[in-house]
């Protein structure tokens, strides 16, 4: 995207008059003022082209000048309209070169030289502008206001990282920026890190960065003989000043942070080691007294057991417990009565083994799937010390079909039929939706009883349907939602108003991280939603002018999570939508556990967290969502 590649079109094209198709005309040549004879078709060379930033958005307005080198009475001159697009036309043939020049206010003269071929019937323009404005600060110290030199200042956006170093007198500059948002971060040796956000194109004079003394967190973690343990991989995170951080102990079981921010009152932390108990969540903490810089903090992990094991295809003569027949490459076994998106898990390997370790001891659930087998689930007992060894063998599944219908028989596509209960826990991952005729189909269900729940959109919810052993095939009716349940939020996910934020650490599609930690005090709207999804695109226009309304705001965020199987096609409809938020994609941007978390199952899906980080609405739409965030918000200029 940063690099600028021409390709030029050229459309050589029969029609009755000199046109140009873009919004502004071309300036008179000598080419048009040729004689023109009405009777023969006219030919035309025809430019297009896009410009763009760095971004990838549309740049509307640019001023798009071209003159052929050799007779600078060819030439032309137009407006790219509001996605960057334009379309010049230019009587006759001229195969040929041309120079190109594309102005902008707010960004850099761009100048070249394209070569038109006369073979080449469809050459693009295609450019990206770089910016033409800055932004200069100074770095101060806050006891005695006296310039910080040397300090690192480091800038981000959503499509650039760049750092510089201070001068002596702590002033610094980035160049070549684009209008929006950028958030600075001064980082010097005995201080601690400080951040500022800044509007490019409306910050006048310099800004100014205040450093503060710094807080020190060393943290011992010791066994449960007092021990200390060596390899910890300890996290970090400052959820005020969405500061995120990673170390491992030493051989004294040491880590130190250095440079914490003064204002730090709160650190989370995660510890992970692969002999040791771990939860996969940030589930300890320490609290900064007021008054103390230097903090020394002991933490300490218990002994974890580990499980281990095979998974194969039940053959001739498997017993019930013992492995037998072919390896399962590719099974997933889960860990936990209900797991979600921080329980443990893992893959077996194409011996069908595998390994769990970092478990708590006691009575474990293991639940173990595989496209093509039926589930299976064992409860064991596992301790410290030597692996617990698991091996189980997967039989055939079933098939087990139905309908779904409204109450006047009508079939019910899009339904979402989702199996979770079985055997007393909430361990199966099986799902399917109801085609146009209504009708579903659950591949790999268990041989035993399990039970489903059915959504709908303005439906009621069925929950904990009955799917007996006996029985399979279903049909399942549901009742228009009553009018004063206006979310409707069963039919969407799991997640009800009043719950917390579940903890979740995304990568959008710019490199930006989002974290829980990162909301606090904030208004954030997560929208899950597919390009391929009818209901998902109607309601851009809504998103657009809210985030055209309260984007810029400090305590608003809006995230976007697409379920696109196509990643280029939820890239173009990006960019050509103009849809200029925070965009999650992808199996490796966390999207998909945050999705779990909330128990999505039917989009478009709005999720709104308030500012003290509890849900505060699902499931709005339209001018219902609208209203809500005017409410949270209030004034969209604040």
């Amino acid at each position: 995207m940063y690099g600028t590649h021409f390709f030029l079109l050229l459309t050589l094209a029969a029609a009755p008059a000199l046109a140009q198709d873009s919004p502004d005309p071309a300036p008179p040549s000598a080419n048009d003022n040729a004689a023109v004879d009405d009777s023969e078709p006219q030919v035309f060379t025809t430019i297009q082209g896009q410009v763009f930033d760095a971004l990838g958005r549309g740049v509307e307005n640019s001023t798009v000048e071209i003159t052929k080198k050799d007779d600078p009475s060819v030439s032309g001159k137009v407006q790219t309209d509001p996605y960057g697009d334009f379309t010049l036309k230019l009587s006759g043939e001229h195969p040929g070169t041309f120079k190109i020049k594309i102005t902008h206010e707010g960004f850099v003269d761009h100048q070249a030289e394209i070569l038109v071929e006369e073979e080449d019937l469809e050459p693009f323009i295609d450019v990206m502008l770089i910016g033409a404005l800055s932004v200069a600060g100074e770095v101060r110290e806050f006891l005695e206001d006296n310039p910080v030199a040397g300090t690192t200042v480091l800038l981000e956006t959503m499509y650039r990282r760049d750092a510089t170093t201070t001068d002596e007198a702590g002033r610094f500059e980035f160049k070549n920026l684009i209008p929006g948002s950028v958030q600075l971060t001064a980082e010097a040796v005995g201080y601690g890190k400080s951040k500022a956000r800044v509007t490019v194109g409306e910050a006048e004079g310099l800004v100014r960065i205040i450093l503060k003394p710094e807080r020190i967190l060393k943290l011992t973690v010791l066994n449960d003989k007092e021990q200390p343990i060596a390899g910890v991989a300890v996290e970090m995170a400052i959820e005020s000043a969405q500061d995120y951080r990673n170390a491992t102990t030493d051989a004294e079981g040491l880590v130190t942070f250095k440079q914490l921010p003064f204002e730090t009152e709160t650190v989370l932390l995660r510890l992970t080691h692969a002999d040791y108990v771990a939860t996969g969540r940030y589930d300890r903490s320490v609290l900064f007294p007021e008054d103390e810089l230097k903090l020394q903090e002991t933490r300490r992990l218990m002994p974890a057991a580990i499980v281990k094991g095979k998974i194969t295809a039940a053959g001739p003569g498997a017993v019930a417990g013992g492995a037998s027949g072919q390896a399962l490459n590719g099974a997933r076994i889960d860990i936990g009565e209900a797991p979600d998106y921080s329980s443990p898990y893992t893959f077996a390997n194409v011996s069908g083994e595998f390994q769990i370790g970092s478990l708590r001891p006691g009575p474990t659930v293991l639940t173990v799937s595989v496209a093509g087998y039926a589930p299976e689930l064992r409860t064991v007992t596992i301790a410290p010390g030597e692996p617990t060894i698991v091996h189980i063998a997967l039989g055939a599944g079933r098939t087990v079909t139905g309908f779904v219908r409204d109450s006047e028989g009508n079939p019910l596509a899009g339904a979402e039929v989702e199996a979770m209960k079985w055997r007393n826990y909430r361990t199966l991952r099986v799902s399917a939706a109801t085609d146009e005729q209504g009708r579903f189909t659950i591949f790999d269900a268990p041989k035993d009883e399990f039970k489903v729940s059915i959504y709908a959109r303005d439906r009621s919810a069925l929950i904990d349907q009955v799917i007996s052993a006996e029985r399979n095939e279903y049909e399942f009716t549901l009742e228009a939602r009553p009018s004063g349940d206006a979310a409707g939020s069963g039919a969407l996910c799991s997640a009800k108003v009043g719950d917390p934020c579940p903890p979740f650490k995304l990568k959008t599609l710019a490199g930006i991280q989002i974290a829980q930690q990162s909301i606090k005090r904030k208004i954030v709207l997560f929208d899950f939603w597919a390009t391929w999804c009818g209901p998902c695109m109607a309601e851009l226009p809504t998103l657009k002018r809210i985030h055209d309304d309260f984007g810029k705001r400090e305590d608003f965020l809006l995230v976007s999570l697409s379920s696109d199987f196509d990643k280029a096609a939820l890239e173009r409809t990006i960019k050509d939508k103009q849809l200029e938020w925070h965009h999650v994609y992808g199996p490796d941007s966390g999207g998909d556990e945050l999705s779990t978390a909330f128990g999505v199952r039917a989009i478009p899906c709005t999720i709104l967290v308030g500012k003290d980080g509890k849900i505060a609405a699902v499931g709005l739409i339209g001018e219902s969502l609208r209203q809500k965030l005017d409410e949270l918000l209030g004034d969209k200029k604040n």
